[in-house]
């Protein structure tokens, strides 16, 4: 068998991440024109979404570091109950309505959770379950707030 359950993990995620291309030099422009072109079809009416790479992922440096709590990127959220991150406003002023551009091309976009670029792995802020716990609240609301349908971690 193929391991598919009702149409569900029949192929791996397939299409771009914006470290592969821009590192550390990615904005929401560039991202949304990479949107663009993963769904243009002006080249005999084939794009790459139609071919199956619909997922477009933003990896690394759409964070604030070092400008929330204890010198992180996260800033408590009574609402979510854990550690929201904190969102670059000058290259990323409006993240949900990338994300819902995204989608409206039929794509779906990822978000990047280990954020390399501001070197928190070894953080005081990670030093109980509780902390860790509480950032991993916030990182599930991040993705809830800003319509992510995925979530890339790797070991950097």
């Amino acid at each position: 068998g193929t391991g598919c359950v009702d149409g569900i993990d029949c192929s791996p995620p397939m299409g771009w991440r914006s470290w592969n291309t821009f590192g550390g030099d990615v904005s929401q422009d560039l991202m949304i024109n990479v949107m663009d072109a993963m769904t243009d079809t002006s080249r005999d009416g084939v794009s790459f979404a139609s071919l199956g790479y619909s997922d477009v992922g933003l990896d690394d440096n759409y964070q604030s570091c070092g400008e929330g709590v204890n010198g992180t990127f996260h800033e408590w959220s009574d609402e979510s109950g854990g550690y929201v991150n904190l969102i670059r406003q000058d290259t990323f002023p409006d993240m949900l309505s990338m994300t819902t551009y995204g989608h409206n091309l039929g794509l779906t976009v990822g978000f990047y959770e280990n954020n390399c670029i501001c070197s928190e792995s070894d953080n005081e802020n990670y030093s109980t379950d509780e902390q860790s716990l509480n950032h991993y609240i916030g990182d599930v609301s991040d993705m809830v707030t800003y319509g992510y349908d995925s979530v890339k971690l790797d070991g950097c």
